[in-house]
């Protein structure tokens, strides 16, 4: 029956191919329609996340890119190890179309690296939105938070944050995780930075973080499928394009890369880029390898 089905789809060829580029952490299976926006169309299959995305939104671990969103049908897409099925549409997985999504660790100089990181938490401070997380470290942003329930947040992430720097992650996770605004709460875009910052010190650092990673994956509890994907990508090294242009020019780029990768990572969500790089530069802190 199976078979059958099969047959009957329009393989098409590279020359009406639709597809530009595919993640290389894209999982096999059937994947059902979570949420649908302009540029996005998420699905997911157990825990799994799949996106289908215009190349305004581009390449990510599980993203499949693609010139339009325009389908019949788009109640289900099935992955196999060569093909993606979307709308009785079968689309080649071609090799030299995938996007890695991982990080190259070469030439590395780590005075460098650092100068770059505290760059970086000057640029974050200058730019990001009034009510991200970046309180966090600037002190002065708190005072834009002025309802009862923005104050009781703000003394909440502090509080959960506070712990973290204590070394008591689980119990960090739960006050700061699903907190805050967005389609993705803040918390859960701070805790991915987090699981970004972690994922670079075990690479860049004779650090021992195993504990840590364990700790994150045992209390990724957020209801957010892809919030939960996100930190989960995070902490195994796996990034959307622009992040990992930002992460990568942080490692061996230049500044001038840097702070332009750095205001394409601002610009992603309402507060989530800023969130997220909250997070990440909190990383390092804790660590103490920056102040």
């Amino acid at each position: 029956m199976e078979g059958t089905f099969v047959s009957r789809l329009r393989i098409n060829s590279d020359i009406n191919n639709p597809l530009i580029s595919f993640g290389d952490c894209l999982q096999p299976g059937i994947f059902t329609l979570h949420s649908k926006f302009q540029n996005v169309i998420n699905y997911v299959r157990d825990n799994g996340l799949l996106s289908l995305v215009t190349a305004e939104i581009g390449n990510g671990p599980a993203n499949i890119v693609l010139q339009h969103l325009s389908f019949k049908s788009d109640r289900r897409v099935t992955v196999s190890n060569n093909f993606v099925t979307i709308d009785q549409s079968k689309f080649n997985l071609i090799p030299n179309k995938m996007f890695i999504s991982k990080l190259s660790y070469y030439s590395i100089d780590l005075s460098s690296f650092e100068n770059k990181l505290c760059l970086l938490e000057k640029e974050v401070r200058r730019c990001s939105p009034l009510k991200s997380y970046v309180f966090l470290i600037d002190e002065t942003r708190k005072k834009h938070f002025v309802s009862s329930f923005e104050k009781a947040l703000v003394d909440r992430v502090q509080t959960g944050w506070d712990y973290f720097l204590r070394k008591d992650i689980s119990t960090g996770m739960r006050l700061i995780m699903g907190s805050g605004y967005g389609f993705t709460p803040s918390g859960d875009d701070f805790i991915a930075g987090i699981s970004a910052g972690i994922s670079l010190i075990r690479n860049l650092y004779e650090i021992d973080v195993c504990e840590e990673v364990d700790t994150i994956y045992l209390n990724i509890t957020t209801g957010n499928v892809i919030s939960r994907n996100f930190i989960f990508h995070a902490l195994r090294g796996h990034f959307l394009k622009k992040i990992k242009d930002m992460l990568q020019s942080l490692i061996n780029g230049d500044e001038n890369e840097l702070i332009h990768n750095s205001m394409n990572v601002l610009a992603l969500g309402e507060t989530s880029g800023a969130d997220f790089l909250c997070g990440l530069i909190c990383t390092f802190k804790m660590h103490e390898i920056i102040n």
